[in-house]
């Protein structure tokens, strides 16, 4: 039930029909990179570059990722958001309308994440906040269970230590260059 293929640009698409919700499409775009796939000083750039996918591109200015969903009927968090963990990251578009017009915004939003972002450092430091605000957010008790669990089962890996949101030490210390090469090896 899952139609397979692959465009001549080399993208992979998967295609199945569900009939629920009515008449709506659901997108996705997996970048098969995550965590597991930085360098040491690289600490939290997959999860930081998924951030900055929605913060403008070649064609896109910032801000206006939120404001072309929100045009097709997609609340930003609800319809439109994006994921990384240890061996990939993914963003989805939930449109309400199955048109040609939710499918070529969706097509044209993945190719400029996919290869077109700006990443000004401008906009980095502005964004560092809001990563670092969630790092805060996540450490908790339940996350450092999670860390020595992971250290108990996963012996002598480095997964216990490339948890997607990264350390505080290397959020401070990216830099638009720095994402900009994580990008360009793993996009």
């Amino acid at each position: 039930t899952i139609r397979f293929g692959q465009l001549p640009n080399g993208l992979r698409y998967a295609i199945k029909r569900n009939d629920t919700p009515k008449d709506a499409v659901s997108m996705r775009m997996l970048i098969g990179s995550g965590s597991l796939q930085e360098r040491d000083d690289e600490r939290g750039l997959a999860h930081f570059l998924e951030h900055m996918a929605f913060r403008g591109s070649t064609n896109i200015a910032d801000g206006d990722v939120v404001r072309i969903l929100e045009r097709q009927g997609l609340q930003f968090g609800a319809d439109t958001n994006a994921g990384t963990n240890f061996d990939a990251t993914v963003y989805q578009f939930d449109f309400p309308k199955a048109d040609a017009a939710a499918i070529n915004t969706g097509l044209m939003l993945f190719r400029e994440i996919g290869g077109r972002l700006k990443i000004d450092p401008a906009t980095v430091d502005a964004e560092r906040g809001v990563i670092l605000s969630e790092e805060r957010l996540r450490d908790s008790a339940n996350l450092k269970a999670l860390v020595a669990q992971l250290r108990l089962i996963l012996p002598g890996t480095s997964v216990a230590d490339r948890l997607p949101i990264g350390t505080i030490e290397s959020l401070n210390a990216a830099t638009a260059a720095k994402i900009r090469r994580y990008y360009e090896a793993n996009y």
